[in-house]
């Protein structure tokens, strides 16, 4: 949003990878942000002036809180979710009330509060998924198409996105943690294909799609798919690994649409389907 009026936006879940990204374009554009979070010490990082920046402890599966917080803004950016497969996968009742309720709870003060422009970020897992998680990231991909059919007043956008280079836990944290320890890196299926996005350029393409998006649209960046072990080996050069099997509910390669959708609109960033 450079170069459009000043905003006021919530990031839920802004003290992540990716919210963080999202969070410092907006402050260095001049926009004036909120962040709810759950994460105390992560809100406590984040230093910018008081005058652009807001933190807000609280937890999206809270409607109340989540529409106070939500009060005055422009525009919405959902990022708040649990994404741990080996967590989600073990705990599936805890991330439904996160990535289900908690998610309904952002569209309905949304709509309630007639913010201008929502954005749920969700994943590639949601097509087709075989876990638990992508098929919360599914259900959270229909309740925003469920409002951009209620409501005019609210432009509802999805932006699905593959994994991101610098969020925590990702692989490449991973082996690099493995490899400080001497260890030596595991690999689930050294075939399994992946999309791969910088986290930077995703928060920046989230940060644009407020000042175009249509309501309903659902907007996937342009990503190479690369199988893990050729990511491997060009992190960590001639390294050997341990084979350790696939996690339950891991695809060996992943799908940024389904049969039935089609790209509507097309850039060299990313594509746009409506």
């Amino acid at each position: 949003m450079p170069g459009m009026s000043v905003r006021t936006l919530l990031v839920t879940g802004g003290a992540g990878s990716l919210g963080r990204e999202i969070v410092d374009i907006l402050i260095r554009a001049g926009h004036k942000v909120r962040v709810m979070d759950i994460s105390e010490s992560g809100l406590a990082a984040m230093t910018y002036p008081e005058s652009q920046f807001t933190r807000i402890y609280g937890d999206v599966r809270s409607y109340i809180r989540t529409y106070h917080a939500m009060r005055g803004c422009d525009v919405v950016i959902h990022c708040a979710a649990m994404k741990n497969l080996e967590i989600t996968e073990g705990d599936v009742s805890e991330m439904i009330m996160t990535n289900t309720i908690g998610t309904d709870n952002v569209a309905k003060a949304a709509t309630d509060l007639g913010v201008n422009c929502a954005i749920l970020i969700s994943t590639d897992k949601a097509v087709s998924p075989t876990s638990a998680y992508g098929a919360s990231k599914l259900l959270a991909e229909r309740e925003w198409h469920c409002k951009s059919l209620q409501t005019n007043r609210t432009r509802f956008v999805v932006f699905r996105s593959g994994n991101f280079k610098q969020s925590a836990g990702n692989v490449l944290e991973v082996w690099q943690r493995q490899k400080d320890h001497g260890e030596t890196p595991t690999i689930t299926d050294p075939d399994m294909e992946r999309y791969f996005i910088d986290t930077r350029k995703a928060a920046e393409i989230v940060c644009g799609i407020p000042g175009w998006a249509k309501n309903g649209d659902i907007v996937i960046p342009k990503m190479p798919l690369i199988r893990i072990l050729d990511l491997l080996q060009e992190q960590h050069p001639g390294t050997s690994y341990r084979l350790i099997g696939s996690r339950q509910g891991e695809k060996r390669s992943e799908r940024l649409m389904t049969d039935d959708e089609q790209v509507v609109t097309e850039t060299e960033e990313f594509m746009v389907i409506s």
